[in-house]
Formats: C-alpha cells, sequence, structure tokens
C-alpha cells in the first residue's frame, strides 16, 4: 500500500501550520504529518524524531507510542496538536494523534477508538476516509474537523477518484471555512499514485544561511524554434525538379511494372479531373439556364397587367419549353454519355444526401453535447446543493437549487431530451428545493372541530380556549379545546375588527381607531379608554407586557400606550423617528424586540430605536406573501400564516427556516394560533380547526 501526500511538498514544512513527510524503515511506507498553531521548526524536528523511533520498531506498541505522544506534547506545550501515521503493515493500519493523549484507529471499512476514555469530548476525529484503493483522507487540528461531521465527509469524499475533484472539494471547503484541509490519496503503487498529484517540477534543495532547506526549480525550458522557410516557391522547384526526373528515370529502369501502374493511375486521375470539370461546367450552364426560367416566371407571376390565366398559360409553356430543351439536348447525347450523366445526377444527389445527413447529425451531436453539458452542471449543482443540506446551510442549497432548476428549463423544448427523463430531473429538484425549504405536506391534517358556518380570520389563546372572532358579522366563537365544545356570541360593535388579542388578564378586540375591552361571563362588550392623537388607523397590533405597540403604515410609525387604570394612556412614538421600511406593515409580533411583516414579504426587527430587514433568503417570502406573524417572549421562534399558499412557516429569530407546513386539505386558510407549552398549532381552514403537533422543531 502506498500513499501521496497530494499539494503538499515532501519534507518540509511550512509556516501554515502543517507539514508532512515520506519515510521508509523496515519496509515500511509511511507518510507522517503533524500541525498545530504554534507550528515551528524544533516541532517539526521533534515530531520525525518520534515518528522515526516507531519505524524503528519490529512491532506497533499503542501504549509505548501513546507515551512518546504525551512527552511530545508536553515539550511543545501544545493542547491542539495532531499528527497522522499511515503504513501498509499491520493489516493497513492508519492511525492518528490528538492533543491530550487523543489516538484514533483507522481500517479499511470504519473509523473506531481503540483507548476507551482516552478522547477528551471536545476533540473530534482528525481522520475521516477509508485506505481502500482509490480512495481519500483528510485530516486537520481540532479548530479545522469540529466543523465537519463525518457524515459530511462521507458523502462529499465517497464518489471522489480524482484530483482535480479532490482539490476542488477541498477549494470549497477553505472558502466555507477559511482552512485548506491536508489531503491524502490512496493508490496500488507510487506510479499509480503519481496520477492523483499535481504536476510538480523537479527541485533542488539549496541552503541558505544554514537555515531550512529551500526549494527552487531545475526545470529546462524549450528554445524557441526559428520559423520554418517556405517550401513550395519556384526556385526550389526548378533546383528540385532534375533530381525528381533522375529518380523517376531510376525506378523506371528498376521496376517498369511499377512505373506503368503508377502511368495507369496518373492518366485515371487526369481524366477523372477533366470529367468532373466537364460535368462541373454543364451543371452550372444548365443551372443558371433553370434559374433563368425561375425568374422569368417570377416575373410574370408578379406582372400587374397580366391576368392570372394569361400568367397561367405563359408558366405552363416556360415549363414545357424548358423540359423539352433539356430533354432534346439528353437525346442528342451519346449513349455512354447519357448514363454518365444519370450516374453523376445520382452520385451527386448521394453525395448531397451525404453532406446534408452529416451535418445534421454533427449537429444533433453538438446538442447532445450541449445536453450533456447542461445535465453535468445541474448534477454538479444538485451534489452541491445536497451537501449544503447536510451541513445545514438552506440559504445555499437554495439558491444552487434554484440555478439547477434555471439551466434545466432552458432543455424543455429540447428534442434531443426525452421527457421521461426531463420529468426525472424537474421531480428530483423541486424535492430538492422542498428539502431546502423543509417543507413537510400533510397528507391527512388532525381535524378537531368543524364549525360548519363561516370561519372566523382572527384568533387568540385565552386560558385552554381559542378565541375566534367573525369581524363581518361581529361573531365570537369559544372553542374550548379539552371539552371540545363551542359557543358562539354576537354584538354589533365587534364589526370591522382587525385583531383580537390578550394580555394575560384582558381580552381585547382592536379597530382601526378604537380599542374595545371583551368579558366572557357574562359576555359584554365595552369601549377602552385609549389616547389616540394620530389620525392614521392601525395596521397592526400586538401587546407585551401591559402594553400596546401599534404600527401605523401609512405614515411608517411604531407608537406605544401604557397601560392605565381605565385603559391605555397617551400614544408614544418608539424610536422618535418614522420608518419608511414600516410603510408597508400588515402584521406585528412582539416579544421584547418588535417584528414587522410587510406586504412584499420582508420581515423587519425593531429594537433599540433601529429596524432591521432580517434578509429570509429560504423560503422566498415574496412568492409566499404570508399575512400574519406570531411570537412571544418565551418563544424561540417567529410563526408565519400565508392564506394564499395555504402555508405555516417557522423561522428561528434570526430568520433561518426551521420547518413549514401544509397540506392539500388546506383549501382556504383563515386564521392560526401557537401554544408553544403544549407544542401545537391550531390553525382555522375550510370552516374545520386544525391541529399541528410541534413535537419535532430544533
Amino acid at each position: 500500500m502506498h500513499f501521496t501526500a497530494s499539494a503538499i511538498t515532501q519534507d518540509r514544512w511550512d509556516k501554515s501550520g502543517f507539514g508532512c513527510a515520506h519515510l521508509g524503515k523496515n519496509n515500511k511506507e509511511l507518510i507522517f504529518g503533524l500541525s498545530c498553531p504554534s507550528f515551528n521548526e524544533a516541532l517539526w524536528k521533534q515530531g520525525l524524531n518520534f515518528f522515526n523511533i516507531w519505524l524503528d520498531k519490529p512491532n506497533v506498541n499503542l501504549e509505548s507510542i501513546l507515551s512518546l505522544w504525551n512527552g511530545l506534547l508536553d515539550e511543545i506545550k501544545a493542547e491542539e496538536a495532531a499528527a497522522f501515521c499511515l503504513t501498509g503493515e499491520d493489516h493497513d493500519v492508519a492511525f492518528s494523534l490528538l492533543g491530550e493523549a487523543g489516538l484514533y484507529f483507522l481500517q479499511p471499512i470504519q473509523i473506531s477508538p481503540i483507548i476507551e476514555g482516552k478522547q477528551p469530548k471536545r476533540f473530534s476525529q482528525v481522520f475521516r476516509g477509508s485506505l481502500v484503493l482509490d480512495s481519500l483522507l483528510i485530516g486537520g487540528t481540532y479548530a479545522m474537523m469540529r466543523l465537519i461531521p463525518q457524515e459530511t465527509v462521507k458523502e462529499l469524499f465517497r464518489r471522489s477518484h480524482s484530483q482535480n475533484e479532490c482539490s476542488r472539494l477541498s477549494q470549497e471547503m477553505s472558502r466555507r471555512y477559511d482552512f485548506t484541509l491536508p489531503l491524502i490519496t490512496v493508490a496500488a503503487s507510487p506510479e499509480e499514485a503519481q496520477i492523483y498529484v499535481l504536476p510538480q517540477p523537479r527541485q533542488t534543495q539549496v541552503v541558505i544561511d544554514g537555515s531550512r532547506p529551500m526549494y527552487e526549480s531545475t526545470r529546462n525550458l524549450n528554445k524557441q524554434q526559428p520559423p520554418r522557410s517556405r517550401i513550395l516557391n519556384k526556385n526550389n522547384i526548378m533546383i528540385a525538379w532534375p533530381k525528381i526526373k533522375k529518380s523517376f528515370d531510376y525506378l523506371k529502369k528498376q521496376s517498369p511494372k511499377l512505373t506503368t501502374v503508377l502511368k495507369a493511375i496518373l492518366t485515371g486521375a487526369i481524366l477523372t479531373g477533366k470529367y468532373i470539370y466537364i460535368f462541373a461546367e454543364i451543371l452550372i450552364r444548365k443551372t443558371s439556364q433553370v434559374l433563368l426560367a425561375l425568374f422569368k416566371v417570377v416575373v410574370a407571376l408578379i406582372h400587374p397587367r397580366k391576368t392570372w390565366p394569361e400568367k397561367k398559360d405563359y408558366i405552363k409553356w416556360k415549363i414545357l419549353s424548358q423540359y423539352s430543351r433539356i430533354k432534346n439536348w439528353y437525346r442528342a447525347l451519346p449513349k455512354m454519355s447519357q448514363i454518365s450523366i444519370v450516374l453523376a445526377v445520382i452520385v451527386t444527389g448521394l453525395l448531397i444526401y451525404s453532406l446534408a445527413s452529416l451535418a445534421y447529425s454533427n449537429r444533433n451531436a453538438a446538442t447532445v453535447s450541449e445536453i450533456n453539458l447542461a445535465l453535468n452542471e445541474i448534477d454538479a449543482k444538485s451534489s452541491s446543493a445536497k451537501a449544503a443540506l447536510i451541513y445545514d446551510d438552506t440559504d445555499r442549497a437554495r439558491a444552487l437549487t434554484t440555478e439547477a432548476l434555471a439551466v434545466l428549463s432552458t432543455l424543455k423544448n429540447n428534442k434531443n431530451l426525452s421527457s421521461d427523463k426531463y420529468s426525472f430531473w424537474e421531480r428530483d429538484l423541486n424535492s430538492l428545493l422542498e428539502q431546502t425549504e423543509k417543507l413537510t405536506t400533510i397528507e391527512k391534517p388532525a381535524q378537531i372541530y368543524a364549525l360548519n358556518e363561516t370561519a372566523p380570520r382572527l384568533l387568540t389563546l385565552w386560558k385552554g380556549n381559542i378565541l375566534g372572532l367573525e369581524s363581518a358579522g361581529g361573531k365570537l366563537f369559544i372553542y374550548n379545546i379539552k371539552a371540545k365544545t363551542l359557543q358562539a356570541n354576537q354584538a354589533n360593535e365587534l364589526k370591522g375588527a382587525i385583531k383580537i388579542l390578550n394580555d394575560g388578564q384582558n381580552i381585547f378586540v382592536v379597530k382601526p381607531q378604537e380599542i374595545l375591552r371583551l368579558q366572557l361571563s357574562p359576555f359584554t362588550v365595552e369601549k377602552t379608554e385609549l389616547n389616540k392623537t394620530e389620525p392614521e388607523p392601525f395596521a397592526a397590533i400586538d401587546t407585551y407586557t401591559k402594553r400596546l405597540y401599534a404600527v401605523l403604515a401609512q405614515v411608517g410609525k411604531i407608537t406605544r400606550y401604557d397601560k392605565t387604570l381605565a385603559g391605555f394612556g397617551k400614544g408614544l412614538l418608539w424610536g422618535n423617528q418614522t420608518y419608511a421600511a414600516l410603510k408597508n406593515g400588515v402584521s406585528l409580533a412582539v416579544d421584547g424586540a418588535l417584528f414587522i411583516l410587510t406586504s412584499e414579504g420582508k420581515v423587519i426587527n425593531c429594537q433599540n430605536g433601529t429596524c432591521a430587514d432580517l434578509n429570509i433568503k429560504t423560503p422566498d417570502l415574496a412568492l409566499l406573501k404570508p399575512d400574519e406573524i406570531y411570537t412571544s417572549a418565551t418563544s424561540k421562534f417567529l410563526f408565519l400564516l400565508s392564506r394564499t399558499k395555504n402555508r405555516l412557516i417557522i423561522l428561528t429569530k434570526q430568520g433561518k427556516v426551521v420547518a413549514q407546513y401544509t397540506s392539500p386539505a388546506w383549501t382556504d386558510t383563515q386564521s392560526a394560533q401557537i401554544d408553544e407549552t403544549a407544542k401545537k398549532a391550531y390553525l382555522v381552514a375550510n370552516n374545520n380547526i386544525y391541529m399541528i403537533s410541534l413535537e419535532g422543531l430544533k
């Protein structure tokens, strides 16, 4: 078993914190690598000495290796030093060493620890991979490897069998995590291993001022060749002709039969050329006559003074006369010439057909080549998107999948791509797009109650009840979740309401210019004192710690109303300024910070007097157009409801998608409420109340 370290100069170290050496003793092939933040020449020499001691040993003693390694760590005082050793002996053993006595054992099939309890929890495996031929190993310090899960590495490098692919993946992860991964490729022999390494010039070791070895290239560059002189000119031919004639005369004397054959071939070539010339002349002459006749026919057709019967008679006469001329000319030819003309026409037709077929096949080949390139690009983007999903980078995965769908759309009407293959890629990419959005389609949602009448669009949770307000008719529904019973009350004062909410003690119904207080037992509606001085109506409103926060979307203001004994006091301008981003606000949720949902699908986060867009890329809220946003001080999530798409969207408060729920049974979604204590969401659609379990949210 042989190993080659790619893109790493052998027997040297550099300031990037990584070194690699190729050693060999006692029929052992070894590549040694060492990396740590405090990398230096002394540490490199100690590491080489450490592995040279191991090479001298006839048998591998893991305890002695661990002891030597701990001694080395004590000397260099490095906690995050990492080393690795590969050898073809001892059942293809490869092991890696970490700081603080971490030791791991690598076998051809799986990675398993061999010294239990020695690896601190904060350290991760240095090496991932397999010693199977044409496989790949990667390694690095804990700081590198803790960012790369084992499953991710297996997925990324399972198909990596070429240096170009390995380098591309390494560069991709280097850009993502800002470090370079050491790559080790495995081959059956040093010669075969060389195909995995980039071309390297021969190097000469030079020592400058006793410092560490430097390397310079000794490759000899080819000198530029002078331009070739012209051969086919008059002077050269005149000089060469006597020699050519002399050669022919000598050949005639030595082999008269060969000379006769050459003379016959030359005569045949001359006659063939003459025949082609005569045929081309006839073809051009007759073609010009036919084209002239066609021109006269066209002129006759567009003649303004001739009637259609006259034009028809002229065209008929012209065609017959032209046909008669060609027929008389053909009959006047000798029999052999007639046969030659027919054969020439057939050969010319076949030649034209062959050229046309070749051009068509080349065009098809080019089209197929373009399709294959496009499909390869789609496959690469799809694979990268799946890898990004493993890293939980949903934004990048969605961007790559969208790009792949855009490339696929260019092949939609291509006849050289079968509809089945196109449908397969379309289904695969759409499925991947749903994975990037973490969309769950519930085929049979849990229905807990059928209202059998117009469903409310305004909901709030109140002491184990779902309160729903149908503002057009002023009807209030009270659904007891535990008892599964429904009561209804109606009041004209509730008509035109835009929000129903509660602060844990009181139930409030918000209208564009006023706030009402509800009591359920007995059912009463009373107007609450509200010192509202702004003429603009409420666009969105929510409560937090005995305060009301309202968005006045027409002017881009947020006002705060503090609770008083009689109601709410004078509205105070939040942030002491207006915000242009809030002029399209449609819904508000408050948990200390303010989250405003706009009609364009943006979520604006306002806190400490400033407002900023969360810049949510996944899912596409501009396409989903959510209508409502919910959260609370105890919640870790933002809940958005899209009535047009019948979808419940769950995000973190930093704007990262957590989950989405939709169902074919939801054709007319009205409203939703979230009970995070019970880990349930209640959604009203199709005049029914549905329940969604939120147990799996992370």
